[in-house]
């Protein structure tokens, strides 16, 4: 029977070209790889590749093969992250880093209703009086972090203005673009946007002095 190992296996292959690096890059033996890749050829009843003593060189068959196999192999790591999304939404931790000083947003009203929304997620609060830094330097995965006009986040930190949008002083939900998130942050970050672009966007904002 057919395993995703083996198309694993001739797709790295077809990639490095010699059977010793391939198995070095899966970093398994090369005689299992190349057991795998003979068990790959039984099953189809073709042979795959070409061996040499320079190398490995794929046959038609092969080329048809790896093309399938990646294919298959992308699909199957689509999967695995959409049930991770799916994992993420029941359960998982985020840490939300937050300044001592968060200006016009309603923190506490924010976290309050994730943690309704999403009562499986265990959530952590950073305090730092940087919260920028923690994000560059010290692995931070989101933060609401209050800045000027003149010291907007950039790269590569992605940000999305919160409130204060037209003053001199914004307010941003920040989180590192270069950084595969966890399921768990990701759905932090999608719920504070998506309250931000709703039509309960202003509940984002601390009522204002006077307001009944």
């Amino acid at each position: 029977m057919m395993e995703l190992r083996q198309l694993r296996y001739l797709a790295s292959l077809a990639r490095e070209g010699q059977f010793t690096r391939a198995a070095a890059r899966l970093n398994v033996a090369q005689p299992a790889l190349s057991q795998q890749v003979r068990k790959l050829e039984d099953e189809l009843g073709v042979a795959l590749v070409d061996r040499t003593p320079h190398g490995a060189r794929l046959t038609v068959a092969g080329e048809r093969a790896v093309a399938r196999a990646r294919s298959i192999l992308a699909e199957v790591d689509a999967l695995r992250e959409e049930i991770g999304e799916l994992a993420g939404l029941t359960g998982g931790r985020v840490t939300v880093g937050v300044t001592p000083a968060s200006g016009p947003v309603d923190v506490a009203a924010i976290l309050g209703a994730f943690q309704r929304d999403r009562p499986a997620i265990e959530l952590a609060v950073l305090e730092r009086l940087s919260v920028e830094r923690a994000l560059v330097a010290e692995g931070l995965a989101v933060a609401i972090l209050p800045r000027s006009d003149a010291e907007r986040p950039g790269p590569p930190i992605a940000a999305v203005a919160l409130a204060g949008r037209g003053l001199a002083f914004e307010v941003f939900l920040a989180w590192r673009r270069d950084r595969r998130q966890a399921p768990a942050t990701r759905a932090f970050i999608g719920q504070v946007v998506s309250h931000r672009s709703g039509h309960n966007s202003d509940a984002l904002e601390r009522p204002k002095a006077g307001a009944s």
